[in-house]
C-alpha cells in the first residue's frame, strides 16, 4: 500500500488554514499539493476536528469498536467538560 504524504491531522490543520482566509492556490503551492486533493480533503474531512479525526483512524486501524469507543467518548467527555 503506497504511503501517504499527509495525515489526516495534518489535512485537518491545512483546511483550518484555508478557513483562516489563506487563500487556497498559495497554500497548496506552500505545502506542495493540488488544487484537486485539496477539494478533495475538503470533501472528506470538511468540519471535523482534529480529536474526532483520531477516534476514526483508531477505528479504522482495527481495533475492536470497544476500546475505540471508549477512547473517543473519554476524549469527548474531558473536552465537553472544558466547555
Amino acid at each position: 500500500m503506497k504511503k501517504r504524504r499527509f495525515t489526516e491531522q495534518q489535512i485537518i490543520g491545512l483546511l483550518k488554514e484555508a478557513e483562516a482566509g489563506i487563500a487556497v492556490k498559495d497554500l497548496c503551492r506552500k505545502h506542495g499539493f493540488s488544487d484537486a486533493a485539496f477539494y478533495r480533503w475538503r470533501s472528506k474531512f470538511g468540519g471535523m476536528q482534529v480529536v474526532p479525526a483520531r477516534c476514526k483512524v483508531s477505528a479504522r486501524k482495527g481495533r475492536s469498536w470497544i476500546v475505540s469507543y471508549g477512547v473517543c467518548s473519554t476524549t469527548l467527555f474531558a473536552l465537553s467538560a472544558t466547555i
